[in-house]
């Protein structure tokens, strides 16, 4: 916003960083407080539905209009490799984090009362609603993208994008705005899901330090010293990126990896050892029908623009390979859980209120 009214301010890395730390800092006190949690989560997703409405009808309206064949037919392909094929696969990662996010509600189900029943519903709902949403964003980007060779060019692309459509510097400041309320709200619900999931996690010794990792706050009523590792990590992780751009991509990428990772293993546990190995499903049933490459995205890879999110997942797998060797393979899951059919069950429980 500061470059649409000021153009030549140069904007500089410390204040990229404490802009980074307000995204931090606001979620923490957001979680300080479990009680407005819903109501924050239900005034956000009121706001990301109005939000979306009002800048893809403003586009429709305003934007000159790409037609129908650009949208359909027209292949770019500017990444070097030869074969469109394979950078039509490589061009599905990004529009796959339209989709993710279906497993937060796992990460909470200790505080639903009838998790076994409305944690699928919302997961499933979840897939369904996104799906649509961003399967019209595409659409409306494809068809009101306008001298895109520009915008991709541009310091903030989706900023300049709007305003020139808007005809306005305020239309820029409008997108701006509501995407930044928009990762607030994002940030906020990672927060209070990935501690939760965490605390889980650190009660089956999964962490090294997982007594005082599982510990919840008498005070505050939620896993706050969780929390703080998370944060502090994330304050680090944002320090890195003062010292090395391409050090910080290659964190974010390599979790972006491990993201990816996360949301594959289960299915591919459950593909090879059937579905027979799942507790029953009282209330959600999808029977017989429930049935990694890393890659620069562009050929003529050198330093500046190879993926590291190889070397940072290696990383990963070799601690948590190591930990769990020395340490946690003599720990985890040791103690006494509820079984069904002799299979291992946690079901959600119902929290103080």
């Amino acid at each position: 916003m500061v470059t649409l009214f000021h153009p030549d301010v140069e904007w500089k890395p410390y204040q990229t960083f404490l802009l980074y730390l307000l995204l931090l800092l606001i979620p923490v006190a957001l979680n300080l407080k479990p009680e407005v949690l819903p109501i924050y989560s239900t005034v956000g997703a009121v706001f990301t539905v109005l939000g979306f409405f009002a800048w893809a009808i403003t586009m429709l309206v305003t934007a000159p209009k790409s037609d129908a064949k650009f949208v359909f037919t027209i292949f770019l392909n500017n990444s070097g490799y030869g074969s469109n094929a394979w950078v039509f696969i490589l061009g599905f990662y990004n529009p796959l984090y339209g989709l993710y996010g279906t497993d937060s509600m796992m990460h909470l189900v200790e505080e639903m009362k009838n998790a076994a029943k409305d944690a699928p519903r919302a997961m499933v709902w979840s897939m369904i609603f996104s799906g649509v949403m961003t399967l019209i964003t595409d659409l409306v980007l494809l068809f009101c993208c306008g001298n895109y060779e520009e915008y991709v060019t541009a310091l903030s692309p989706y900023v300049d994008w709007f305003s020139d459509m808007s005809g306005s510097s305020y239309g820029g400041v409008f997108i701006a705005v509501t995407f930044g309320v928009v990762n607030l709200l994002v940030c906020t619900g990672l927060l209070s899901s990935c501690s939760r999931l965490g605390w889980r996690m650190a009660q089956d010794r999964a962490f090294p330090w997982s007594n005082w990792l599982e510990k919840i706050s008498h005070k505050l009523h939620i896993p706050f010293n969780f929390m703080l590792v998370m944060v502090g990590v994330e304050v680090l992780i944002g320090l890195i990126s003062l010292g090395s751009d391409l050090a910080f991509n290659a964190i974010v990428s390599g979790a972006g990896v491990c993201f990816t990772i996360a949301y594959a293993l289960p299915v591919f546990v459950t593909l090879v050892r059937g579905r027979s190995i799942l507790p029953p499903r009282q209330h959600f049933d999808l029977g017989n029908w429930g049935m990694p490459l890393y890659l620069p995205v562009d050929a003529g890879e050198n330093i500046g623009n190879m993926n590291w999110a190889s070397v940072m997942v290696g990383a990963t797998f070799i601690f948590s390979g190591c930990y769990w060797i020395m340490k946690a393979r003599f720990k985890y899951l040791k103690e006494e859980f509820i079984a069904t059919a002799g299979v291992p069950v946690l079901d959600g429980r119902a929290v103080a209120s």
